[in-house]
């Protein structure tokens, strides 16, 4: 009985070994992105309001949102979108509104991806 239960771990234990080293091999041919890994769809979209605005509204509850200063003194808003969720930026009343419009189903919301990044 030993020896079976002996040879039992021991194949479980080789089982585990090329299991991590088959992940590990996966993982080194992707160079280690994981972003890869993701299964959504995102495209980069500029947007350019026009207009002056003294406060800032996000309305933005999926990505990462930073201000940078812009290289060439006009405001960009540099969205990452993903299919069906996208943003939606104007100047209205003094203030720079960047918000989100979702029209994903509830299937859409499943899958593996990273956050977004939101930049203005």
């Amino acid at each position: 009985m030993n020896a079976r239960r002996n040879r039992v771990l021991l194949v479980g234990a080789c089982l585990l070994v090329v299991g991590a080293l088959i992940a590990v091999a996966a993982l080194a041919s992707m160079k280690f992105n994981f972003r890869r890994l993701s299964t959504r769809k995102v495209e980069t979209n500029i947007h350019t309001p026009a207009g002056d605005f003294r406060d800032i509204l996000v309305d933005v509850d999926t990505a990462e949102v930073s201000f940078l200063p812009a290289e060439d003194g006009k405001l960009k808003v540099i969205c990452v979108e993903e299919e069906g969720l996208q943003h939606v930026v104007t100047v209205s009343k003094s203030a720079l509104s960047i918000r989100q419009v979702n029209t994903q189903k509830w299937y859409d919301q499943m899958g593996t991806d990273m956050p977004a990044a939101l930049e203005l």
